[in-house]
């Protein structure tokens, strides 16, 4: 009985799926304590244009409601996102924008942190953006708006010598189960549930 409980719930648990969208949360007050952002899971790139060591590389939040005039914060920052490539290495961030502005694939809507490569990426790279949480090391900016928690689309962007640029990733997959999942999940908790009062009964 319990080798087919545990059957069931291993088909069920293969089946979960990536979304296109990634959770993202904010948190703190602008102008009277440090503000942050947090990725609750690991999210994944892959690259489909090629870049060069030394450019500017934006990890982009799409549709956050930004500051009408850019904020850039860098030598303030606590704790950074890190990241891999292909699995191997561990990257920081250089630092963390409310956009306000437009520019390439860049929208006025759009937050992004940003790193100045050190090594070149290349197409079919894989760049995995760990789980964690970027924040300021004191009050934020008084006029900074933090964003609504929620899912957002992620991307990559070269920015080459500044910001904007061309898009070089799709949008970010992270492993969020389906709501489907879940149900699946309980019913075949209910199922052993019901066969093991039958074999009692028996």
């Amino acid at each position: 009985m319990r080798t087919i409980t545990i059957s069931v719930l291993s088909m069920a648990l293969a089946t979960v799926s990536a979304h296109a969208a990634t959770e993202v949360t904010w948190s703190g007050t602008p102008g009277s304590t440090p503000i942050s952002m947090t990725l609750p899971q690991s999210a994944t790139f892959n690259i489909t244009s090629s870049t060069i060591s030394g450019n500017f590389i934006l990890f982009a939040i799409r549709n956050v409601q930004a500051t009408p005039d850019s904020q850039t914060l860098a030598g303030t920052l606590s704790t950074k996102w890190t990241f891999s490539i292909n699995g191997s290495g561990s990257y920081n961030m250089s630092g963390w924008v409310d956009n306000g502005y437009s520019s390439g694939a860049i929208t006025a809507n759009d937050s992004y942190t940003f790193w100045q490569s050190t090594v070149a990426l290349n197409i079919g790279d894989v760049v995995t953006l760990n789980a964690g949480t970027i924040s300021t090391a004191s009050n934020g900016p008084a006029d900074f708006i933090l964003g609504t928690n929620g899912s957002y689309d992620m991307f990559m962007i070269n920015a080459s010598g500044g910001f904007g640029g061309t898009l070089i990733s799709g949008a970010a997959t992270s492993s969020i189960p389906e709501p489907s999942i879940y149900g699946l999940v309980g019913l075949s908790v209910i199922f052993a549930g019901v066969r093991r009062r039958r074999s009692a009964n028996a």
